[in-house]
C-alpha cells in the first residue's frame, strides 16, 4: 500500500473542486450566467456601453431564454437569434450580440 504525498492529495481535491465547479455551472440558467459575466466583464466599461450590451442581451437573449439551464442551451438558440436580428436588417445588432456571447 502507498502512501499519498500531500502534493497528490492537493491535486486530487483540486480536481474535484474544479469538476464540481464545472457541474455546478451547468445548472446555472442563462441569465445568471450573463450576469455573472456581465459584472467581470464590464467592470471598466463605460456605463453606456455596459448598458447598451445589457439592453441588447435583455432583447434578444435573456428574454427568450433566460431562464433556460445552461446545460440545454444549444448553438442554434444563439444563430436564431442572430437570424432574426439579420432577418431585420439589425446587422449591428446582430454582430454585437454575436460578439458579446461569444465571450461569455
Amino acid at each position: 500500500m502507498t502512501a499519498k504525498s500531500p502534493t497528490n492529495v492537493y491535486l486530487a481535491r483540486q480536481a474535484l473542486a474544479e469538476r464540481e465547479r464545472e457541474d455546478g455551472e451547468l445548472h446555472r440558467t442563462i441569465r445568471e450566467l450573463f450576469e455573472a459575466w456581465h459584472v467581470v466583464a464590464h467592470a471598466d466599461s463605460t456605463a453606456k456601453h455596459a448598458n447598451a450590451v445589457r439592453r441588447i442581451m435583455e432583447q434578444h437573449l435573456l428574454s427568450r431564454c433566460g431562464e433556460s439551464q445552461v446545460r440545454a442551451f444549444k448553438g442554434d438558440h444563439l444563430r436564431g437569434c442572430v437570424r432574426n436580428m439579420f432577418d431585420v436588417d439589425k446587422y449591428a445588432t446582430g454582430l454585437a450580440f454575436h460578439s458579446c456571447t461569444s465571450t461569455m
